[in-house]
């Protein structure tokens, strides 16, 4: 069911019921519902330590949707970001995104995971350019974000290989979301307003507009 057709309250209870699918389901159903849902903040910055790594991965989607305010939840965040489950590193990067200066305690976890850990899940940076987003935003002249944006334009915007347009729109999206931090590889971003996807250029051209309005 969507999210707005129970209570709070429901959602809650069904987290607290045995099995996985009922509570991954109430932990996106929390997420749906965003800051509304921040009553459930400490429940959710426990569940982000759950064994299973499904339920830690709603559990920061969530976070990152109701937009917490606690030391704890922040922390849960930030150590989520070196999880030994890919998805939910990439979640927690990009629930930090939505933080802002809130997010400043997680500034060194960030800095270490827009760095490459995983040869193969990291082959595509994504979730590398996601941290890069989250740092971006909270700290623009952060020393690592020079390596980071290298890493992007190369492994993302540069990539030549067929069918690998959806690789540069996604680096140009993740660049732009850096805004003016991003200024160093604008050129790079530029370049792509001639890709022969049109998919591509669109992303390049909204990049530019948020690096430089």
């Amino acid at each position: 069911p969507a999210a707005g057709t129970r209570a709070l309250s429901a959602w809650m209870a069904e987290r607290r019921e045995p099995g996985t699918a009922g509570r991954m389901q109430a932990g996106l159903a929390l997420a749906e519902m965003g800051p509304a849902a921040r009553e459930a903040e400490a429940a959710l910055t426990l569940a982000a330590r759950d064994p299973d790594p499904e339920l830690r991965y709603a559990a920061i989607v969530a976070l990152g949707a109701i937009v917490p305010e606690g030391k704890a939840a922040i922390d849960g965040l930030a150590k989520a970001l070196a999880d030994e489950d890919w998805f939910v590193q990439l979640a927690a990067a990009q629930a930090l995104q939505n933080l802002g200066e809130r997010a400043r305690p997680a500034l060194p976890a960030l800095a270490w995971a827009v760095t490459p850990r995983d040869t193969v899940k990291d082959f595509r940076p994504v979730r590398c350019g996601a941290a890069m987003v989250a740092l971006s935003r909270i700290n623009p002249r952060a020393k690592e974000l020079e390596g980071a944006l290298g890493l992007v334009v190369r492994n993302l915007l540069e990539d030549e290989r067929r069918g690998s347009f959806g690789a540069r729109a996604t680096g140009a999206r993740l660049l732009g979301d850096c805004g003016a931090a991003a200024l160093p590889v604008m050129p790079a971003v530029a370049k792509l307003l001639k890709d022969p996807d049109g998919d591509v250029r669109v992303a390049a051209a909204e990049a530019l507009l948020k690096i430089a309005p």
